[in-house]
């Protein structure tokens, strides 16, 4: 149907009954491909509105409709995030396939490239890239759709707050690194760690940026990520010195340790 050009972009879709009945599924079924193909770039699901087509092609960049999340709603879903994608990630962490991997390291490549040349849409792309590869390993759609949310939500940090310091961005991109390091080792307690401490930094450099608090959730998760990382390692002798995703660095140039330090000086 949206091959065929039944359907101009822009245009909105059917009533979900309608669109049911011409395809002879449950409401309960087009919902969860409607949900895909927005995941994709086809439509747009506006609560209260409608269903909207966006594009013909997963590759268009479709124009934004909505309003930007507010700081709030952004933190809100950090704060999800921490709560929900390190189970995910160790759980995909033993599923990732050498084809999986090679698709992570080219979108690890361009998230780098693409912060440096400040070009955000592309950045947004690749993560959203990057963390649909990762969850996609489930085969859960709804697992999908809801990591890939928490993801577009994150990478609303950069185009729309492009002042952060180049320590922040540098800090976010090693993140990155390292979560694909832990990923290329299959081991879902690295995973589960690498993840969590991506989202701690990016609600940390956000929150400084704006002087806002952290949500109580996040607050907490950052005290205790913090103290982990300052605690010393059996037979480690150097207090100063912290395992992030499983190489050892000292504390002031682990870049989880860089920003939480900062945070709760």
């Amino acid at each position: 149907m949206i091959s065929n050009g039944r359907w101009q972009v822009g245009q909105r879709l059917p009533a979900e009954r309608m669109l049911s009945e011409e395809l002879g599924v449950s409401r309960n079924t087009l919902r969860s491909v409607l949900r895909r193909l927005e995941a994709r770039g086809f439509v747009q699901i506006k609560k209260g509105s409608g269903c909207y087509l966006t594009s013909i092609s997963p590759r268009e960049v479709a124009p934004e409709q909505d309003e930007p999340e507010s700081l709030d709603e952004l933190l809100s879903k950090f704060e999800a995030g921490i709560l929900f994608l390190p189970n995910v990630f160790a759980e995909a962490a033993p599923k990732m396939d050498a084809m999986r991997m090679h698709s992570l390291q080219r979108c690890t490549g361009l998230l780098g490239k693409a912060i440096l040349e400040e070009n955000w849409p592309e950045h947004k792309r690749q993560s959203l890239e990057f963390f649909k590869t990762v969850v996609d390993t489930l085969e859960n759609p709804v697992i999908t759709q809801v990591a890939c949310s928490i993801c577009a939500s994150t990478s609303e940090a950069f185009p729309r707050h492009s002042s952060f310091e180049e320590r922040s961005r540098h800090v976010l991109f090693s993140d990155f690194v390292h979560l694909l390091k832990a990923l290329e080792t299959r081991d879902p307690v690295q995973a589960s760690k690498a993840i969590r401490s991506r989202i701690l930094n990016t609600a940390i450099a956000l929150s400084d940026l704006k002087n806002l608090p952290l949500p109580p959730v996040l607050k907490a998760a950052a005290d205790e990520h913090l103290q982990e990382l300052a605690a010393p390692r059996p037979g480690q002798t150097d207090s100063n010195t912290a395992s992030h995703s499983g190489s050892a660095l000292p504390l002031h140039e682990c870049p989880t340790g860089k920003l939480l330090r900062h945070k709760n000086a």
